[in-house]
């Protein structure tokens, strides 16, 4: 179950990071500077570079049919300092990635010029957007290890209940302890038994069974000679008589 398990899950994650869509991510910086030097609140920014003009003009200079595939390709945030504007777009291919950043970016500086005084500051694109060099998703290697990781959990844990729910004896310690009661040899299957069902010409081993399980009744209680000895089981066909007869017969030969 344990290997299973792990090896299931970490094939589903590597078989799906296999057939995921690479995703490319790139940034460009533009810089919001207020000739009064007052700045504007990071909330006002946002707002400003989100304006709808800018996507419809992206949208124009990149020859798309639809400005709701910049919006969906272009997320706008506060940089590291209250006057920069992170543009960072994402797509299927690098090239495409950075060329929806940096148009962005120059569609918001555009944008910015066009307000005039209305505006009272400018705008400028600090950093373009570099081609990225590796996607950002799917990370194969990572997702495979977490899902080997996670498989090999579950399949523990699985395993674990699977081991607490089965109640079948398993070892002739669990049944010395489920009964209460001491083990006093134990008969094995084996063809010889079927072959001489009248155990007259055993092999040592099968013999050997026999002959434990008789010591083991006869030291049971070393005060009381035992004289009858009652051979029961839950099923037919569990290998009384075949029990009784090698019992009586080590008895036999043992005088």
């Amino acid at each position: 179950l344990v290997a299973i398990s792990t090896l299931a899950v970490g094939g589903i994650a590597l078989l799906v990071s296999l057939l995921e869509e690479p995703r490319y991510e790139t940034t460009a910086t533009v810089l919001v500077e207020r000739q009064d030097g007052g700045g504007m609140s990071p909330q006002a920014l946002l707002e400003f570079a989100r304006a709808d003009e800018v996507t419809q003009n992206t949208a124009r200079r990149l020859d798309v049919a639809e400005p709701q595939s910049v919006s969906d390709a272009i997320e706008v945030s506060t940089g590291e300092s209250a006057d920069l504007v992170d543009v960072e777009a994402h797509a299927e291919k690098p090239d495409d990635a950075a060329e929806f950043a940096n148009a962005y970016a120059r569609e918001f500086v555009a944008y910015a010029d066009e307000l005039g005084r209305s505006f009272d500051g400018e705008a400028e694109v600090l950093r373009r957007a570099d081609q990225p060099a590796e996607p950002v998703s799917p990370k194969t290697v990572r997702n495979t290890l977490l899902a080997l990781l996670a498989g090999l959990l579950g399949g523990v844990v699985v395993a674990f209940l699977v081991e607490r729910l089965d109640h079948r004896v398993r070892s002739a310690r669990e049944l010395d302890g489920l009964l209460g009661a001491p083990l006093l040899g134990r008969i094995s299957a084996s063809p010889a038994l079927w072959l001489d069902p009248a155990l007259t010409e055993l092999p040592a081993a099968e013999g050997e069974m026999f002959q434990i399980a008789r010591v083991g009744i006869r030291y049971l209680d070393v005060d009381r000679e035992i004289r009858s000895v009652l051979l029961t089981s839950a099923e037919a066909g569990d290998g009384k008589t075949t029990t009784a007869i090698g019992l009586a017969a080590c008895a036999a030969t043992s005088g």
